[in-house]
């Protein structure tokens, strides 16, 4: 409990900490119960000023029907009685309008699951290349509701006691109706974090998708609140136990990936204890690149090949961390190191990451030359190709470079499923290349 509580805070200062985190020591219960919490903790303000007006109005109801008993008398008694019914019935509405009705706050965090999760994870899926939207659903879904329910915690729990405030103040404030965008606006920020994190997102999609998840997500909460009280419906006893009786195996098993991602990291970090094991450091720096933390991610490469400089992977994979830093040289120095100690690792793609870095610095003979190579050794690799005709248009030769922006869309189109979801992102680096 104290580490959620730690981790929620956490948001404020470093929120790609804390998401790491969740990721890591989380728990998807914890992180959706301290989010019920604060829904709950959300509504507080409104309802003791709701029970308050309420109460006022009962009052003053009865009051005015004890003065009005004795005079008015048959029908017209009973229009009046109708009238003050209707008066006390008014007590019930929402105690200001700017903040949540007395269930607004739970229906938005279950939507967070019903409808901003899986829609997160199937555009990310698709635009970034994550992979086939089933397997990254089944992966993934535990571990993003987690972190999103533990970043939506985090974003509106500063309007607690902004509407506790409001409670000793005569009249609304002028910044009062600005609290709730404002915690939307946070969460979408938060969101964002998560992407980045969770499911290893660059920046540009990790917000894109935030801002279009958190659109659709206050589309369902608004379109949930007009329907009224037919969303209470599915609160029924007997629906709740047919849905669980379906489902409820899935549902159990949301947060296995999640718990097996973090026993898996904990065996490696013992293991990695052992100063003679460049294997676990290696892991563990798959795990920080997946994630996109580069600085992590090359301590942990660096520190692999510290122990074992034999191994062409792990030259490999530091090259990459280096590459997405923009320090090309040092890249290209560990790919050529890398095709030095064994040209065929990571299916040959040391050679391919070896020819781009030639090319970001300048080298287009020797690029070509080796993206030449690789091509005729992986004919099948669309990123292999989309390199290669940018080397040769660089290079000044437009046709054979357009001739392997064809290439790859159609070999793109001769992937598996699975394999063309990875790649989609270029063949659509292709299809804009042919266009220039």
């Amino acid at each position: 409990m104290v580490d959620h509580l730690q981790i929620l805070l956490g948001f404020y200062f470093r929120p790609l900490a804390s998401v790491a985190r969740v990721l890591d020591e989380g728990k998807l219960g914890w992180a959706i119960g301290i989010a019920v919490v604060t829904a709950l903790l959300l509504q507080g303000p409104a309802y003791v000023l709701q029970q308050k007006r309420m109460a006022d109005i009962l009052v003053q109801a009865q009051s005015e029907y004890r003065a009005t008993a004795d005079e008015v008398e048959g029908p017209r008694q009973s229009a009046k009685a109708v009238e003050l019914q209707r008066k006390i019935a008014s007590a019930h509405a929402p105690a200001f309008s700017w903040w949540p009705d007395a269930t607004g706050s739970l229906r938005e965090l279950a939507l967070v699951g019903i409808i901003l999760t899986p829609i997160a994870i199937s555009l990310l899926g698709w635009w970034e290349g994550l992979g086939h939207s089933r397997g990254l659903m089944t992966r993934n879904y535990g571990s993003v509701l987690a972190c999103l329910s533990m970043a939506w915690a985090a974003a509106k729990l500063p309007a607690v006691p902004l509407g506790f405030l409001r409670l000793n103040l005569a009249d609304d404030p002028p910044w009062a109706i600005w609290i709730i965008p404002a915690t939307w606006v946070l969460f979408a920020i938060f969101a964002g974090f998560v992407f980045r994190t969770s499911l290893g997102a660059r920046w540009p999609g990790a917000f894109g998708v935030s801002v279009l998840g958190s659109g659709a997500l206050l589309a369902g909460t608004a379109l949930s609140a007009g329907l009224g009280g037919i969303s209470y419906m599915f609160a029924s006893p007997w629906l709740l136990y047919m849905l669980w009786m379906r489902f409820g195996g899935s549902a159990s098993a949301l947060g296995d990936a999640l718990h097996g991602s973090q026993n898996y990291r904990r065996s490696l970090e013992a293991i990695s204890l052992n100063p003679h094991d460049a294997d676990a450091q290696f892991q563990l720096g798959l795990i920080e690149l997946q994630r996109r933390n580069f600085v992590k991610a090359e301590e942990r490469f660096r520190a692999a090949i510290k122990i074992d400089a034999s191994d062409a992977d792990y030259f490999y994979h530091l090259g990459l961390v280096l590459k997405e830093t923009a320090k090309h040289q040092e890249a290209h120095d560990l790919f050529e190191r890398g095709v030095a100690l064994n040209e065929k690792a990571s299916n040959h793609e040391v050679l391919r990451e070896l020819g781009y870095s030639q090319m970001e610095l300048g080298h287009m003979e020797e690029s070509i030359q080796t993206l030449d190579r690789y091509t005729n050794l992986r004919p099948y690799d669309p990123v292999g190709l989309v390199y290669y005709g940018q080397a040769l248009r660089k290079a000044g030769s437009e046709s054979d470079a357009n001739a392997s922006f064809e290439k790859a869309i159609e070999v793109w189109g001769t992937l598996p499923k699975w394999r063309a979801a990875e790649l989609r992102s270029w063949e659509r680096t292709a299809r804009k290349e042919l266009k220039k």
